[in-house]
């Protein structure tokens, strides 16, 4: 039974995926979810409308791109998570979707689905203007994800630069261990504010992590939301998580940069990750899932981004 007041979830697989425990956990959710072997026009027409879909096949092919096209020619809203055994690196990739062996589906499905449904609630109007990185880096349009290169643990400089910059229509958000969040704030000579307060227009708030993971997206998304309704039409967020104390080479690290890089042209937001003293699988995240960088006082196109 459809309920016209909760959300609704899409799945498209064969029986044995919908038997499987990453279908199985998505029970957890309070939400409707429909599963269907295949998509048809039929069904599109039976008046159905998922926010999100997953469609699983043990290796992509025809059949699976077919259906991801009828997908999104059906509605250009819809979030679209492919879960599959094998993922080719030559398979194409369309900016609403994202991507899932089945080994990391069964641990990250739920919050995933959790964070798409968030984002797929929420309306941000699309701000006019660029944002201001800092002195002598000049603006960019929202919707950038930078990895900054060039950080070590005692150089908050472009980092304090950048939230500095952040103007009356902006919210800015710090994400990143206490001990880095304080030393950032007391180079910008500010109070660090409660974890849990909202953002408020033109004000920075900072939010103790210590990793990058799909759960604390979802915290930073009901942030922004919070900083949207305020009245901020762009938000600056700077992540000081890049060092030798997180696993960059985890599926889960790779897959929350992967989602940042595809929603911050949605949210409105400029994203900068601060990279400081990183192992050698750090620096490889970083070149792999940021389509710019900054090296020394430059902001280049990230040819090797792959995400």
């Amino acid at each position: 039974m459809i309920h016209k007041d909760r959300s609704q979830l899409l799945v498209v697989g064969p029986a044995t995926f919908m038997n499987s425990p990453a279908a199985r956990s998505l029970r957890r959710l309070n939400v409707d979810i429909v599963y269907v072997e295949d998509i048809t026009i039929d069904f599109l027409l039976k008046g159905a409308d998922p926010e999100v879909a997953i469609v699983y096949s043990d290796r992509p092919d025809a059949r699976m791109s077919a259906a991801i096209s009828e997908l999104q020619c059906w509605s250009s809203t819809i979030r679209v998570v492919v879960i599959t055994r094998e993922l080719p690196p030559e398979w194409p990739t369309a900016s609403s979707q994202v991507d899932l062996d089945l080994e990391m589906a069964t641990r990250e499905l739920v919050p995933l689905i959790r964070f798409l449904l968030v984002l797929s609630r929420s309306r941000f109007p699309k701000p006019a203007g660029a944002v201001q990185l800092g002195s002598g880096y000049g603006r960019v349009e929202p919707g950038v994800h930078i990895a900054y290169l060039g950080a070590h643990p005692g150089d908050w400089q472009f980092p304090a630069q950048f939230i500095a910059a952040t103007e009356a229509h902006e919210a800015a958000l710090i994400l990143g261990p206490t001990s880095k969040n304080k030393a950032l704030l007391t180079k910008l000579k500010l109070m660090v504010p409660e974890a849990d307060r909202p953002i408020r227009e033109g004000t920075i708030s900072a939010v103790s992590a210590n990793n990058m993971d799909i759960t604390t997206l979802t915290a930073i998304l009901q942030k922004i939301i919070a900083a949207r309704d305020v009245g901020s039409s762009i938000v600056r967020i700077l992540t000081t998580c890049g060092d030798s104390s997180v696993d960059h080479a985890s599926g889960q690290v790779r897959l929350a940069e992967r989602l940042w890089t595809r929603v911050c042209s949605e949210i409105p937001a400029v994203l900068v990750c601060a990279f400081g003293v990183a192992p050698p699988q750090g620096f490889d995240c970083a070149i792999k899932t940021h389509p710019f960088v900054i090296m020394g006082e430059r902001l280049i196109r990230n040819p090797l981004c792959i995400f």
